[in-house]
């Protein structure tokens, strides 16, 4: 019974109607930036999302290999995945003495910036139904807040007007995490037209492997290394290895979702 809308295309206005909770970030300290906006939504909403959408997109992205390899936040694998692939890089440019150098990149607030029109077409680019994706962007599109305290949840409400520029898939929503990582896949096969990598080397073959960033969900490294670069002088290093990061950071950006701010990249550059 609870499908029938995702059949129909139409949107229960029960499910249009979110609770919009923030959690502090850091214990004690709740600074306005430091709070975590979390929706609570219907829970028969969230199952039908998880029946209709997550599973079916995660099967297909599977099965076509759709998502980028870099981006670890799959089925069959783990964050440990990422740090792993990391920690080899790192150990084999410090026994090769291969400069190297990478930047850490955390999308800020990626799940309040995805846009519904895009992630709707993405939805569907991943396999959900196209009747199903009528009735997601008419949730989206009439979603109307209160906001829980403990105080109490407001009597009042707040949504966007239809000439109003709005966002977000919603961090609380089962489908949120798959949609973001659809969209960086995406966004990280972008960055590799800059042409920069980390390139490996096998002992006996010489064969090369290549690759620019590890990613779970919205934390991503981008690193590259040179063999080409003088061993000895450590100022063209850093300063060839500085512009090569910033041109991929920059390459992320500017072909990111479209929203009112660029893709925050609060980053750490590091050396080796």
């Amino acid at each position: 019974m609870m499908t029938i809308p995702f059949q129909k295309g139409f949107a229960p206005e029960l499910w249009t109607q979110v609770t919009d909770v923030m959690l502090e970030k850091t214990t004690g300290i709740p600074r306005i930036h430091r709070l975590r906006i979390i929706q609570i939504i219907e829970a028969d909403l969230n199952q039908c999302l998880l029946l209709l959408f997550t599973k079916p997109m995660v099967h297909n992205a599977e099965k076509f290999s759709l998502l980028h390899p870099s981006q670890w936040s799959t089925r069959n694998q783990n964050c440990t995945s990422a740090v792993l692939s990391k920690v080899i890089n790192l150990e084999y440019s410090r026994i090769n003495k291969v400069p190297t150098a990478w930047i850490e990149n955390d999308a800020k607030g990626c799940f309040d910036r995805i846009i519904p029109s895009l992630a709707v077409l993405n939805c569907r680019r991943y396999g959900a139904p196209q009747v199903g994706c009528r009735t997601l962007a008419s949730i989206w599109n009439h979603l109307v807040h209160k906001i829980k305290t403990a105080h109490g949840t407001s009597i009042s409400s707040y949504s966007a007007l239809p000439r109003d520029f709005h966002a977000g898939a919603g961090q609380g929503s089962c489908l949120a995490p798959l949609i973001w990582i659809t969209l960086s896949s995406q966004i990280l096969s972008i960055a590799e037209e800059v042409p920069y990598r980390v390139t490996l080397y096998h002992a006996e073959t010489h064969e090369s492997v290549k690759s620019q960033s590890e990613a779970y969900v919205d934390d991503t490294s981008f690193m590259i290394n040179a063999h080409n670069l003088d061993p000895e002088d450590l100022n063209i290093q850093v300063s060839t290895l500085a512009q090569r990061l910033k041109k991929i950071s920059q390459c992320a950006e500017k072909h990111c979702l479209p929203q009112e701010e660029p893709w925050n990249f609060p980053s750490v550059v590091g050396m080796l």
